[in-house]
């Protein structure tokens, strides 16, 4: 391509610095999963400490993956992110294959889950949207098909999301600022406020955990859950087209993300597990809303 069909090409708005980078980095990861799968762990792994050790495990494996990243992205400063890296590692069918992979299943599921979880917190303030709550039924035969409030608040929130972001770059960027920074204050307040509180008696008084049978088996279930939580801390690396100095920012947005993220996780988890007893932990569906509710 010469200078002239160079020019002629349009080309993405680069106007994401690092600080916009690490904060994408953080919205990216930090969704319903810390709220929610410290459950699914306990119920699997009922030990505090290995508990902690399997989200301080996945935040180590995360940045390890960061690093990679940042290098592959200073290599590739162009929008698409793992498209490219595996495009020029094994050739464009591969990219071909991730692209579409993508579009049908990675992200689209993992953006409805997180949705789904949104729905399951806000049906506990707004009772309409609460997953109990059936909007529509209808029936076909043996078939029956029901929409709940928490799908509603689902569809309503990526629709939104979707909204803002096809407004613009500034727009989605300011956005995800806003609430990166709430959610990152939340988790932080959460924590802070969690390990200065009286310790709740049935926390307190519970027995010493015991190591679970398959003991190899039951770390790697507990690790599903802390690597699905650590998921979309790559995200930023699709954006690489859309930074100012891509080769520099998106290193240090990927670093400073995931290390941020590692911290307010591993701070949410001592808090749950200071306020209650394994049990509890293990049946509660909403971890953070029991542990605030104990303390």
């Amino acid at each position: 391509m010469n200078e002239a069909e160079r020019a002629a090409t349009p080309e993405l708005v680069r106007a994401l610095g690092a600080w916009d980078g690490a904060l994408i980095t953080v919205g990216g990861v930090v969704g319903t999963g810390i709220f929610l799968t410290t459950a699914d762990m306990a119920r699997a792994l009922p030990h505090a400490g290995l508990i902690l050790a399997a989200w301080a495990l996945g935040g180590v494996l995360t940045l390890a993956g960061a690093l990679t990243y940042g290098e592959l992205g200073a290599l590739f400063p162009r929008t698409g992110g793992q498209y490219h890296y595996l495009r020029a590692a094994f050739g464009p069918f591969w990219g071909f294959l991730f692209g579409w992979a993508s579009l049908l299943v990675i992200m689209t599921g993992g953006i409805a889950t997180l949705a789904v979880g949104f729905g399951e917190y806000l049906g506990f303030f707004v009772p309409f949207f609460s997953t109990g709550h059936v909007v529509v039924a209808a029936a076909l035969g043996p078939w029956h098909w029901n929409v709940s409030g928490g799908q509603v608040a689902a569809a309503l929130a990526i629709a939104f999301l979707t909204a803002v972001n096809v407004l613009g770059l500034r727009e989605g960027t300011v956005l995800q600022n806003v609430v990166t920074v709430a959610k990152m204050g939340a988790l932080l307040a959460l924590g802070v406020l969690g390990l200065l509180a009286p310790r709740p008696p049935a926390a307190a008084v519970a027995a010493a955990p015991a190591l679970p049978p398959g003991l190899l088996a039951a770390f790697g279930v507990a690790m599903i859950s802390v690597l699905w939580s650590f998921d979309g801390w790559y995200g930023v690396s699709y954006m690489a087209g859309e930074m100012k100095r891509p080769q520099r920012d998106l290193p240090r947005a990927l670093v400073a993300g995931t290390a941020a993220v590692t911290a307010l996780y591993f701070l949410a988890n001592l808090v749950y597990l200071r306020a209650l007893p394994m049990d509890a932990l293990a049946a509660s569906g909403r971890v953070a809303e029991s542990a605030a509710m104990a303390l």
